[in-house]
């Protein structure tokens, strides 16, 4: 009984390595010949522009400001205006991104920025979100190192991991980060300084939706208050900006996430229910500004918050 139990752990042993590289032969091979409609289990770079932003950003320097957040932040921050009116500014939000990535953005490009204050663009579902979407983003469209593997940790996720292992990959044996994407998508266009512009209409109807939200996802709390912590540490201002979104549009518990940014002693700007825009008009979906109403949000920002600020 002993020699045929010692002679399966062995198997077991030899066999662990055969299946290993086998899976992950098998995830590079499988990226590599299936059509992108066949890969839900394996994301690869795609929208958001975040590559062709993050490639930007490694050769820009010495900004006034740093936008940073989900989409709502590479969306509601064109670059165009804050520069008219003497803002030299860079945009490093990223779709759905989360705190978690945050921290990995920041790290990554603050010191080169070098910016005199950040806007945080926040909103209740980044305290909430597993942040999945965004950390296969990042690592889809940006190079790869101990904090994107740490990421595998935090999610503990298939799909994650598949990305990670094919990103790798396609970074280091097909170039993937330095081929250059289509500066258009439909009615999405990437300007300069890592805004995306949106000239589609507002919504048909206002929504009347009311989102459950709770302040218990602990990995995005801690990373949101390490990120704090770097930017502090870096003598960086950081401001917190919650944009508009439907005025009409609810979130349970908010009064959480705004205790826990009273706790920490942070300037917050909530101008989520800013009463300067239409829901109609104004949005492309309750949580979108259109071109229109990004107008009339910014120039707001830059009259009354910025007016002081440099």
């Amino acid at each position: 009984m002993n020699k045929e139990l010692t002679k399966f752990i062995k198997l077991i042993i030899t066999t662990i390595p055969f299946i290993i590289v086998s899976y992950l032969l098998l995830i590079i091979l499988w990226g590599v010949i299936s059509p992108s409609f066949m890969n839900d289990n394996l994301a690869v770079p795609s929208y958001g522009f975040l590559k062709t932003r993050l490639k930007e950003a490694k050769t820009t320097s010495n900004v006034n400001i740093v936008f940073l957040g989900s989409s709502r932040a590479y969306r509601h921050y064109d670059t165009r205006i804050f520069e008219v009116n003497g803002y030299k500014t860079f945009n490093l939000g990223s779709s759905a991104q989360t705190f978690l990535q945050t921290e990995i953005l920041s790290k990554r490009n603050l010191k080169r920025l070098n910016p005199d204050f950040i806007i945080l663009d926040i909103y209740p579902e980044m305290f909430s979100s597993d942040g999945v979407e965004s950390s296969i983003d990042l690592i889809a469209n940006d190079n790869n190192d101990w904090d994107t593997f740490n990421l595998n940790l935090k999610h503990l996720n298939a799909k994650v991991f598949n990305s990670y292992i094919y990103s790798l990959f396609q970074q280091n044996f097909t170039a993937s980060l330095h081929k250059k994407e289509p500066l258009q998508r439909g009615s999405s266009k990437y300007v300069k300084g890592g805004y995306v512009e949106r000239k589609s209409g507002g919504t048909s109807e206002p929504s009347n939706d009311t989102i459950l939200f709770d302040l218990k996802n602990n990995n995005q709390i801690e990373a949101f208050l390490r990120t704090v912590n770097y930017i502090r540490n870096q003598g960086i201002e950081l401001i917190l900006v919650q944009s508009p979104r439907h005025s009409q549009l609810e979130y349970t518990q908010e009064s959480k996430m705004d205790s826990l940014i009273k706790k920490n002693d942070l300037e917050y700007i909530n101008l989520s229910d800013f009463n300067s825009l239409n829901d109609t008009i104004d949005f492309t979906d309750p949580l979108h500004l259109n071109q229109k109403g990004v107008k009339i949000f910014n120039s707001y920002l830059i009259r009354t918050v910025l007016k002081d600020k440099i």
